[in-house]
């Protein structure tokens, strides 16, 4: 990091940058358990809107479970970076760090080749994310009785809605603030 940024900055703005994110890098390690509790939060309205919609009962604890249970699925590409990385290929560089397969369509394209803002929904559209439906499907048929073609309709409908404007939204704030 510090031969990259020799080229273009000072040795005492480099110092300065460096005392600077040592004094902050909890900040990181507080914004991990909030940025997921922000998450579940919105899965959970979304989920909402779709059980009462649907004239199902939308509780807090177990459409709560549903999406705390669903994460682990999120969970598996940092399991796989972390044993490919620590335990495959452990002489690695920060490119091959950083263009780790994602499992997503992302990963079927050249990323210098696309726009920036066409990288988050490719990114977004993944097996991980598929993966995150159906567990959010299999917890709505488990907790509501329901079957797996009602279930699929609510998540879809909810969940999918609310992606896509997530989405959108991300887009949108990529290009207007790029």
């Amino acid at each position: 990091m510090y031969q990259i940024l020799r080229d273009k900055l000072t040795n005492s703005q480099i110092q300065d940058m460096i005392t600077s994110s040592e004094k902050w890098w909890w900040v990181s390690y507080v914004m991990i358990p909030l940025e997921y509790l922000l998450k579940i939060v919105l899965v959970i309205f979304c989920l909402s809107v779709g059980l009462i919609l649907s004239n199902k009962d939308s509780s807090f604890k177990p459409l709560f479970s549903i999406c705390v249970n669903a994460e682990f699925i999120s969970l598996i590409p940092s399991v796989a970076l972390l044993v490919w990385f620590g335990l495959i290929n452990t002489n690695y560089t920060i490119s091959e760090l950083n263009n780790f397969p994602s499992f997503s369509l992302l990963s079927f394209f050249d990323i210098d080749e696309l726009e920036r803002w066409q990288r988050y929904p490719l990114s977004k559209l993944s097996l991980i994310e598929f993966g995150y439906v159906i567990a959010l499907i299999g917890g709505v048929m488990k907790e509501y009785s329901q079957s797996f073609g009602n279930s699929s309709k609510i998540v879809i409908a909810s969940y999918g809605s609310g992606l896509a404007i997530w989405v959108l939204v991300m887009v949108y704030l990529q290009v207007t603030l790029s």
